[in-house]
């Protein structure tokens, strides 16, 4: 045999396997870019479907935080108005309130107080339903009978003190919810569509003011309505014929769509065809630089799991990298993965560790409240000591006048009225803490109420020269509840006014009516109450910052007291005060009786 036979024989010896590996590596990478652009296609819809939960999310959270504004339950609704504002900004998000028949109380999109249209047949049934499910939800696309264009809302059912129900609606414009949907790094001819539960567009990457609240194609719609995640092929409403794959949000309910033309998902599985072609011809004619080319490849598989590694040790998560061989991609996903799991539990750890000197930080307030707690009782206590053992002490001399006996009577009377004063409010304080103090509920007038609380702090105004001017309405102001406990209620906050106010000073007791309910509020011009002390103004035992030796005396009980007895019956308490030397003002908040 001649050696051009051998070396045709040799050719053909080595070309046989090179070709039939080449056809098998080139059906595995039209197969493996096809899975790459599908697994494109899925990551794309699930950060689609990320971008929309975000937006709702955020919404979401706004709606919470207003659902419990004061001014809301107590249906102020022009400053209400003003908070929605404030907490919106300026857009992409508004605010709506909608009462129980579907009505607009007021929408942030226009001023207070302007016209709004009268709700639609969709908007009474949208009301019905969220205030029948009792939790938060995220609408479908909705036609504002206010602005007249596309919107999305996550509408919340509220119960005000009142009792009277609303449905609070945070939304935005369709418009801008289509340019919530990702777009760096999207090709030019993917498509993204958004479809709510039934199906109707409501945000798209493509034309959205052309095809936002018109449906899908019949076929596609059965398809994208179907199970949570799905693969398809289908010719969408423009005429395309495109692959496609969905994915659900589950806070929403809406369906997120990612389609591909077939022609673009098919050039990847062309173009992979085209280089194996080149590359058999390559591996022919320099076999060389082909095994270069594969050793280039190893390399660079091993430099990017050694980076990886390196990352790892740093405590950081190694970027998405995509490696040509899939046993490096393998572990170069386990790092990435371990990575992930070491931050998760480094944060689980941080929180820990936060939860933990938290707990500890309350405890020592817990413990310095005991101690000053139990110093001001010493000292509440030891004061009246004193003058009962030198009345005792007179007592016991021989030769006493009447007179003096009955001065020391006296004394000794009016210090044991104060120590059992003190344990009285301590006992209150306790049964009504543990929740064990039981109200006499019966209609009380609160005229007769003022009057005994006026009664009960008459001596200590005179004797300190204080006025008490009061402004309390004739009509008659019932309240259901325990009359002792209200005049409690008064007198206390009355004591507490004129403690803290200057001699010869005044304090004010207003009255006045709103609606179903009356304000009660004591105002003074006394010493006032810092601004870093006002949350705590109703916290047992807090008194400000004025030490163990005060003048004014009290355990610092007597607000906490009132507090807990309002909400007992039904009402609220407020303080206000401008800062020190700038006097305080108390205003209570009790139902009417019906």
């Amino acid at each position: 045999m001649k050696v051009k036979t051998h070396l045709v024989l040799l050719v053909v010896v080595v070309l046989t396997p090179v070709i039939v590996f080449s056809a098998l590596v080139m059906n595995l990478l039209v197969s493996r870019e096809r899975e790459a652009a599908m697994r494109s296609m899925h990551e794309l819809a699930r950060a689609a479907v990320l971008a929309m939960d975000t937006q709702m999310m955020r919404a979401q959270a706004g709606a919470q935080a207003l659902a419990v504004s004061p001014s809301l339950a107590r249906e102020d609704f022009p400053t209400f108005y003003r908070e929605a504002l404030a907490a919106m900004g300026k857009g992409p998000l508004y605010v709506a309130l909608l009462d129980v028949h579907g009505q607009q109380v007021f929408n942030t999109v226009q001023a207070y107080g302007a016209p709004l249209p009268p709700p639609s047949a969709a908007t009474v049934l949208d009301v019905r339903e969220v205030l029948a499910g009792g939790k938060p939800r995220v609408s479908n696309l909705i036609l504002g009978t206010t602005t007249g264009q596309f919107l999305v809302s996550v509408e919340m059912p509220v119960t005000v003190a009142g009792g009277s129900r609303y449905v609070l609606g945070v939304w935005m414009f369709a418009r801008d919810l289509s340019g919530q949907l990702p777009a760096g790094g999207v090709p030019h001819g993917w498509l993204i569509s958004v479809l709510d539960r039934n199906g109707v567009t409501l945000a798209r990457n493509q034309r959205p003011e052309q095809f936002v609240g018109s449906e899908a194609a019949p076929g596609l719609k059965k398809i994208l309505l179907g199970p949570e995640k799905s693969e398809f092929r289908a010719v969408n409403r423009a005429g395309q014929d495109m692959y496609g794959v969905n994915d659900r949000s589950e806070l929403s309910g809406w369906t997120i769509s990612v389609g591909v033309p077939v022609g673009d998902y098919e050039q990847a599985a062309v173009q992979a065809k085209t280089l194996s072609a080149f590359g058999l011809l390559f591996a022919i004619a320099c076999a060389m630089g082909g095994a270069l080319f594969l050793i280039r490849r190893l390399v660079l598989g091993t430099q990017r799991i050694a980076q990886a590694a390196d990352l790892l040790v740093e405590g950081k998560t190694p970027p998405p990298a995509r490696l040509e061989i899939a046993d490096f991609q393998d572990v170069h996903a386990r790092l990435a993965d371990v990575a992930e799991r070491l931050a998760a539990a480094e944060a689980d750890r941080r929180a820990h560790l936060e939860f933990t000197q938290q707990a500890k930080e309350r405890a020592e307030a817990e413990n310095r409240a005991k101690d000053e707690f139990l110093a001001m009782l010493g000292h509440e206590l030891r004061n009246p000591l004193a003058p009962i053992s030198v009345a005792a002490h007179m007592l016991g001399m021989p030769d006493l006048k009447p007179e003096q006996v009955r001065t020391a009577s006296a004394v000794i009377g009016r210090q044991v009225q104060h120590i059992n004063r003190l344990l009285e409010d301590l006992l209150d304080v306790s049964r009504v803490t543990r929740g064990i103090e039981a109200l006499k509920r019966q209609p009380v007038d609160l005229h007769d109420v003022i009057h005994a609380a006026l009664e009960q702090v008459r001596s200590m105004a005179e004797a300190r020269r204080q006025a008490i001017q009061c402004d309390v309405p004739d009509a008659k102001l019932v309240v259901l509840g325990d009359s002792a406990r209200l005049v409690q209620i008064v007198s206390n906050l009355l004591h507490n006014a004129l403690k803290y106010s200057h001699e010869e000073g005044a304090i004010t007791l207003l009255v006045t009516r709103r609606e179903a309910w009356v304000d009660i509020a004591v105002a003074d011009q006394g010493i006032g109450i810092a601004a870093e002390f006002m949350p705590r103004v109703f916290d047992l035992f807090s008194q400000g910052s004025r030490g163990i030796d005060r003048r004014q005396g009290g355990l610092g009980i007597g607000l906490a007291l009132v507090r807990s007895l309002v909400l007992l019956h039904g009402g609220d308490i407020a303080c206000y005060s401008a800062g020190p030397e700038q006097g305080s003002t108390f205003t209570v908040r009790l139902p009417l009786a019906d």
